[in-house]
């Protein structure tokens, strides 16, 4: 199967109403959005109603791509080992 096509960020449709992402990387299991600073990405995580993790500038969101719960903890240990 080939690998799905992912729009540039300026392109993407859930960029436009995300004041101030800078990055995304949409995959089928996981959304993950960069923000210039921690407070944008605190401002999306309390819009996404517990749909999403946040460590730093970056952002989780499970929401678009339906990420299952049993498997939310390991995106999230991946994020945080991160530096």
């Amino acid at each position: 199967m080939a690998e799905p096509v992912t729009p540039a960020p300026h392109e993407h449709p859930s960029v436009e109403h995300l004041g101030g992402c800078s990055e995304l990387i949409a995959t089928d299991t996981v959304t993950v959005y960069v923000f210039p600073d921690e407070t944008s990405a605190a401002d999306t995580v309390e819009t996404r109603g517990g749909h999403s993790y946040r460590r730093g500038a970056v952002v989780l969101n499970y929401l678009e791509a339906k990420t299952l719960v049993a498997d939310r903890p390991r995106y999230e240990k991946v994020l945080n080992g991160l530096r």
